[in-house]
């Protein structure tokens, strides 16, 4: 299978227009996550840090993009953004190393439960590529599935001087339950830590409307 990855920083704004997408608010969204990490004492639990880097991230990029009529869902606990033309959704997960580097083959930092592995085989159903090794070019009909749209994750990596991202489109799953391999990569400039807080804007857009609703 050909590998597409895009560097260059106006082909990555190029491919993400088309994707209804624009580099400042994955960028974000990224930065946010940063944020609640750092801000995550060790006098919260464990797992509290990655879990609140991981919310962060998922509810920015949710703010910006159910403004241009994307829409959140989260059926089994999977939390996504899917575009208005039900055609493309997007997952928000922790990288590994190799997370917006062109000479590596990332993964994800854990191992991913049902729900993924649904989202990559229904990837590969939707792309027509056979469910061993993908060898086809992309197109296009999109086969009859519970839903239609393919399912993009946000790669975030947190090295040690840099955050690290990428938008890329899983199609296998590998053997330790992981993505193991990827149609697109769309990478984004890595971050420095030093400055990733300036990314963030004072408030997000003033016509963000929050719903309350009332626990049953």
């Amino acid at each position: 299978m050909q590998q597409i990855i895009h560097v260059e920083e106006t082909d990555v704004r190029r491919r993400l227009a088309e994707l209804g997408l624009e580099s400042q608010a994955l960028l974000e969204a990224l930065c946010r996550g940063y944020m609640a990490l750092i801000l995550s004492t060790p006098n919260y639990p464990p797992l509290y840090a990655s879990f609140a880097a991981w919310a962060n991230t998922v509810c920015t990029l949710r703010e910006y993009l159910t403004l241009q009529g994307w829409d959140r869902r989260d059926e089994n606990n999977y939390s996504l953004i899917v575009d208005k033309r039900k055609e493309m959704a997007i997952a928000v997960s922790t990288g590994d190393e190799g997370t917006g580097r062109p000479d590596m083959n990332p993964t994800t930092k854990s191992s991913k439960g049902p729900n993924t592995v649904d989202a990559v085989t229904t990837d590969q159903l939707q792309l027509e590529l056979p469910l061993g090794l993908p060898d086809n070019p992309v197109p296009v009909q999109p086969v009859h599935q519970k839903n239609r749209w393919v399912t993009w994750i946000f790669l975030v990596h947190w090295a040690m001087n840099e955050i690290r991202c990428e938008l890329s489109l899983p199609v296998l799953i590998g053997d330790t339950a992981r993505p193991s391999l990827w149609k697109e990569r769309i990478l984004l400039k890595p971050v420095p830590k030093d400055s990733a807080l300036k990314i963030i804007p004072s408030t997000l857009p003033s016509d963000i409307e929050v719903e309350i609703k009332r626990r049953a």
